[in-house]
């Protein structure tokens, strides 16, 4: 099965799907270099980009990873979050892990890796159990 980069009931939550819009993640201004180029190697121009204003950022960006290769700057889960003055949170994603998020001033960056079940990873960002 082919886990698709939104999810359903999206527009239910706290996250406003905007017309399923398709974009690198570049295209979102202001991201941190290191973030924008994880994505892109991940997403591509395959990129979902939902708004995320209720949950206190400018965007959330879903995307479908489809290798482990150039996986960097990311936090595994929502909370292990690391500092460092390139971008405001950085961790390694492991092999095998269900979904990683990244979370910086204006986006949060869901990066869903091939065993990603999309709905525990909204479900996550949303404070459900």
């Amino acid at each position: 099965m082919k886990h698709k980069p939104y999810a359903r009931g999206v527009r239910l939550g706290n996250m406003l799907d905007i017309a399923r819009a398709q974009a690198p993640a570049c295209a979102l201004g202001g991201l941190p270099h290191c973030i924008a180029g994880v994505v892109d190697c991940l997403g591509g121009t395959c990129t979902k980009i939902f708004s995320g204003h209720r949950l206190g950022y400018g965007a959330v960006i879903l995307s479908q990873a489809t290798t482990y290769q150039l996986v960097r700057h990311v936090a595994i889960g929502t909370a292990r979050y690391v500092k460092n003055v390139d971008c405001n949170v950085v961790a390694d994603i492991t092999q095998r892990s269900e979904w990683c998020t990244v979370a910086c001033t204006i986006a949060i960056v869901c990066i869903m890796t091939p065993d990603l079940r999309c709905r525990y990873a909204l479900d996550s960002m949303l404070g459900c159990p």
